[in-house]
């Protein structure tokens, strides 16, 4: 055999091989091919979606911590307003109980004051009487007269 035929023969049998390839074999392959890149594309744009669900979710408990943050500052600013007003109640309660204990006290050293008058008054009234009946039971002498005085006034002294 000369190498014409038998190239002519190989080429026979490579037109029959690609024939046979692409009538059994080429659609299931290029098949196969084309059901890995939609898989691998729909496996990417799985990831790029999950990717933004990821970022999205993100934002969103970013805003819902800020959200509790600004809630927790207002509850702390109110308790501590609602404080302030507690304290500012008890000290005008505070205020208003020290200035009626001042009052009553007040009120009592002006009765306790009152009925000390009353009783040196009825007291001087007393001890005038009884002067005016030594002075009229005894003669007046001058000298007599200044000892009775001084006698008064040391009994209006020592009480």
């Amino acid at each position: 055999m000369s190498v014409n035929l038998t190239l002519l023969f190989e080429i026979i049998a490579f037109l029959a091989f690609i024939y046979t390839f692409k009538r059994f074999l080429w659609k299931p392959i290029i098949d196969a091919l084309a059901n890995r890149e939609k898989t691998i594309a729909d496996g990417l744009a799985a990831a790029a979606k999950g990717q933004k669900d990821l970022a999205e979710a993100e934002k969103r408990a970013e805003e819902a911590l800020a959200e509790a943050r600004r809630k927790a500052s207002e509850i702390i600013d109110s308790a501590n307003r609602r404080a302030g007003e507690i304290i500012e109640q008890a000290h005008g309660e505070a205020e208003n109980a020290r200035r009626r204990e001042v009052e009553r006290a007040q009120a009592e050293i002006e009765q306790a004051s009152r009925q000390a008058r009353e009783v040196l008054r009825g007291d001087f009234a007393r001890i005038a009487g009884l002067a005016a009946g030594k002075i009229i039971e005894r003669e007046i002498d001058p000298r007599q007269h200044q000892a009775l005085i001084e006698e008064m006034t040391e009994n209006l002294v020592n009480g």
